[in-house]
């Protein structure tokens, strides 16, 4: 009697299974590597898109604001309260640091009412904010600044940080932005 080629021997099909098997794997691993790459990319793309959002909305903010009725110091950051007509009458917001260690996040709180509450994030990651206060000869307004109807023209700078999967280390990202007062007298 002679051997029929049919079929697989046991040793053939553990062979078989044992190559799927690698191969399956090697694909699944190759899957959540991807996966997991692809949402720490997402969420290092949404720390610099909300930063250039917040820049965007003090830009937009200060352009209309009626007033800059305050500017302080806040945990050694300066915070700059503007007077703005809305829907709502005559409001008042303020963008600020909150904390005393990094990451730190920019914060605007409306204080209409003149009750001081607990900002909405505009910006998380933030590593620096800094804002310099210029008169109508561009020329900087030293520290304090002491008459607010002296601003022209207000300079943000907003420095978030990026965590780098693969490296390890972090990369800095400095969004700046140049305003001028439209309806400041």
């Amino acid at each position: 009697m002679g051997l029929t080629d049919k079929g697989l021997s046991l040793i053939e099909l553990i062979i078989s299974l044992a190559v799927i098997a690698m191969i399956l794997s090697l694909l699944y691993s190759v899957f959540f590597v991807t996966l997991h790459t692809f949402g720490f990319g997402e969420r290092q793309r949404d720390v610099v898109a909300s930063a250039g959002w917040a820049i965007e909305t003090m830009v937009k903010e200060i352009r209309q604001a009626r007033a800059i009725y305050n500017i302080t110091t806040i945990n050694s950051f300066y915070a700059t309260d503007i007077e703005l007509l809305t829907d709502n009458g005559l409001e008042w917001f303020r963008f600020y640091i909150e904390g005393v260690s990094q990451p730190y996040r920019l914060l605007r709180a409306n204080l209409t009412g003149f009750s001081i509450g607990k900002g909405k994030p505009l910006a998380e990651n933030v590593k620096d904010f800094q804002v310099e206060y210029y008169d109508r000869n561009n020329i900087k307004i030293s520290d304090p600044v002491t008459n607010k109807s002296d601003v022209r023209l207000i300079l943000f700078s907003l420095e978030v940080e990026k965590v780098s999967k693969t490296s390890g280390g972090t990369q800095d990202v400095i969004l700046k932005a140049r305003v001028r007062p439209r309806t400041i007298n």
